[in-house]
């Protein structure tokens, strides 16, 4: 018994009818969704149903952790929020065990429903919940109170802000006091929209507001999370207002239900402070963002017994400058803290104060890539001893990274950096089919240099390999297309970006020996730059393609290369009159000529349907499209020739709905039709890709919007009834928003 894989592309003619058992599938991916919303592999069969994910591209999800920290639940897992990554990038709940270093995502926020844009911490009640706020989302895209319950993995909205009488966009976090009750701030919204002090009843699921924030009375705008000292009284500030618009210190007795403003920020002691913490020497300290000596920020303290503030550290460039953290106390009775920039690299240090000698000593710097850079947050100390933190910006994906720091050696580790796909994610392109069985990809990013992979995935083993990290500056970087399997074997491609000259290169890559090898460095003005899509092996042997940009007039050009002489020829430069901008593919009729499509330019500024007969070596525009007309207009992808010699393409938008068309071409008789015109709901929208033309002569392919989820959606189309039929809807666990095509794969049984 011997297996093998046929694989028939979207541009392909008809099967030869086979005389062996086989059965069918199609294959694709998505950009988005999948396990971990960063793209996925997929398979269904020939009705494009029955769908199942094969392959997911993993990330660590999350990105920017702002003005949090990490709480230590009961179960002695760490758990925090980002304020962006996930699903719709929207921030997240993850749980990091620190025995194992396992890092999991529990929660995506996601808008409307569970708020969206985490910027305080979580809190430990307890009843065992975990509380926290978001600063937006709920249905007035004011934020919300929720509850998440680690043992059953629920997550709970209790309560939608505002706006008016409720406060809107809570900065900080929750604190519960004695009573049970819990306390917060919000940074917006209340009577005079500088936020309001409430109170929330977390079995009641009472609101109370306690008080509205003024500005030049009582303060404006807190930014920092309220503590309850060992008065019983709780303290915090306000980022502005007071009576030098710089902040205020106060005070609330949630017994008397009296609040008191304490202290006002002045410019030289310290202004605009982010929060408060009490040491167990009973003073409690703070730092200030700006103000000071030289407007670096300060840190300070005060003494609730006697109402005395007192400016302890003038912050510098050695030590750190423009803190947005809160200090904490670690166990050998020493205050930590984070400043935003300066140190060494200006990326933000990690500093110690001892409160006993006024002495704050730094500890280390930030270095962006390595440690991370700009911390927002602040340290928590974990029942293991070390002290755990995150950083804004920085680590190798720019998104953040989550670290450990041990006070007694002053090691730190990174533990893991925020978004970060070492296998690459988003896929724009479509899969191959390599003559070893192999199907053939690349994303567009991931990555150890951020810039894209070339993949291959065994269909037989469902193995996935990393082949080749992109890089930009060498081998190029940012693909958006389709890779090719000539007739030497090797596969061809282009890379949008890096290169010699930055405008992108030209590839092969020979799957017998593993080598890549860049062939050809887009110029610009020469030979085009910026290539978007795949390149075409014609009859003819030699190598067709388009630039996106660049080229004499900088809007694309039509070139030619020759894989056996290595030589490159440009054949025409697009212009205002005959189309700008391709971003697709071209294909070959049986006619041998070659069809294409610019996403803009011709008469109407709309994109054109073109001709180019390399025998003659001469270039048509078949076809204006018009933005003031429902025949489509802008298309993305490639044309598709069915059973019956026509060409059939799709256009982003345009048609009644402004949803995209998918239209029919006539190559014998230049006859333009438009045959569907999108609607989001039923049949999707905006689609980018192009169609497959199947063995049942009908045409499949896919949006980028739209459907039940407006996640994009996988359709059927006939072209002898003129009929379209939705067979899948993406929901972002199967995946989400596909650009590149289906590819059809046959399994064949001798």
């Amino acid at each position: 018994m011997k297996t093998k894989l046929v694989l028939i592309l979207s541009l392909a003619f008809l099967f030869t009818a086979s005389l062996h058992a086989q059965t069918h599938e199609f294959w694709g991916m998505t950009s988005e969704g999948g396990a971990h919303n960063a793209g996925c592999i997929f398979k269904t069969d020939t009705t494009g149903q029955n769908q199942s994910v094969v392959y997911s591209w993993f990330k660590q999800e999350g990105s920017t952790p702002t003005y949090t920290h990490l709480c230590e639940a009961a179960n002695d897992m760490l758990y925090g929020m980002t304020q962006a990554g996930g699903i719709g990038n929207n921030g997240l709940i993850f749980e990091f065990d620190p025995a194992t270093s396992e890092y999991t995502v529990k929660v995506f926020f996601d808008g409307d429903n569970k708020g969206r844009v985490p910027n305080g911490s979580l809190i430990e009640a307890i009843d065992g919940k975990l509380y926290g706020m978001t600063k937006n989302g709920g249905i007035d895209e004011n934020g919300v109170i929720f509850a998440y319950d680690p043992g059953f993995g629920t997550f709970t909205k209790l309560f939608e802000f505002d706006g008016a009488s409720t406060g809107k966009y809570p900065y900080a976090s929750l604190v519960q006091a004695d009573n049970g009750k819990m306390y917060g701030t919000t940074s917006e919204g209340g009577a005079h929209d500088y936020g309001v002090l409430f109170e929330f009843d977390p079995v009641a699921l009472t609101f109370t507001n306690i008080l509205d924030f003024d500005g030049a009375n009582n303060g404006e705008h807190p930014h920092g999370s309220l503590i309850q000292a060992n008065d019983g009284l709780l303290y915090g500030t306000t980022f502005r207002g007071g009576v030098n618009s710089v902040g205020v210190l106060f005070r609330y007795d949630p017994d008397g239900q009296t609040y008191t403003k304490v202290i006002d920020f002045e410019v030289s002691d310290g202004s605009n402070p982010r929060g408060l913490m009490q040491a167990d020497n009973g003073k409690i300290y703070g730092l200030a963002r700006n103000g000071g000596s030289a407007n670096n920020g300060t840190l300070f303290e005060f003494d609730p017994a006697t109402d005395t503030y007192t400016k302890k550290v003038d912050l510098d460039n050695t030590t750190g400058t423009n803190p947005r953290s809160v200090l904490i106390q670690a166990s050998n009775g020493k205050l930590y803290g984070l400043t935003y920039i300066g140190g060494d690299n200006s990326d933000g240090t990690l500093f110690e104060y001892d409160p006993a000698t006024s002495t704050l000593t730094k500890k280390m710097d930030f270095d962006n890539i390595n440690k991370g850079k700009n911390p927002q947050g602040s340290l928590m100390e974990a029942s293991n001893g070390k002290l755990y933190g995150m950083t804004y910006r920085g680590g190798t994906a720019h998104n953040g990274t989550l670290f450990e720091f041990e006070t007694g050696t002053n090691n730190f580790a990174k533990i893991l950096d925020f978004n970060e796909a070492v296998n690459g994610e988003e896929p724009y392109g479509s899969l191959m089919q390599a003559s070893n069985g192999k199907l053939y990809g690349m994303t567009e990013s991931g990555g150890t240099a951020l810039y894209g992979i070339l993949f291959a995935f065994d269909p037989f083993t469902s193995t996935y390999t990393k082949l080749l990290d992109f890089d930009r500056e060498e081998n190029g970087g940012t693909p958006y297309g389709n890779l090719i399997q000539a007739n030497n074997g090797k596969l061809y491609g282009m890379a949008s970006e890096g290169g010699a000259n930055d405008y992108g290169v030209l590839f092969a890559y020979d799957p017998a020996t593993a080598t890549y090898t860049v062939k050809l460095d887009f110029d610009g003005d020469n030979n085009g730059s910026y290539p978007s899509g795949s390149l075409l092996q014609a009859a003819n042997g030699k190598l067709y393609g388009m630039a996106y940009e660049g080229g004499l007039n900088g809007v694309g050009v039509l070139f030619e290369y020759n894989s056996v002489t290595d030589t490159y020829s440009k054949k025409l430069d697009f212009g205002e009159e005959n189309g700008r901008y391709p971003y697709g593919d071209l294909i070959q009729a049986e006619n041998g000529k070659l069809y294409g499509l610019t996403s803009s330019g011709g008469s109407n500024g709309s994109g054109v349907l073109f001709e180019y007969d390399p025998a003659a070596d001469t270039y048509a525009v078949k076809y204006d499209f018009n933005q003031d007309e429902d025949d489509g207009r802008l298309p993305q992808g490639s044309l598709a020739e069915a059973q019956n010699g026509k060409l059939y393409g799709m256009t982003y938008r345009g048609g009644i709905n402004n949803a995209g068309t998918l239209f029919e071409f006539d190559p014998s008789t230049s006859i333009y039709t438009k045959r569907i015109d999108f609607e989001a709901i039923t049949t999707g929208s905006d689609p980018y890709g192009s169609l497959l033309t199947a063995g049942n002569g009908n045409l499949y392919g896919m949006t980028i919007e739209g459907g039940a989820n407006d996640s994009g959606v996988l359709f059927e189309y006939n072209p002898m009834t003129h009929t379209i039929t939705k067979t899948l809807d993406f929901d972002i666990s199967n995946g989400s928003k596909p650009y590149g095509n289906l590819i059809r794969v046959s399994l064949i049984i001798d």
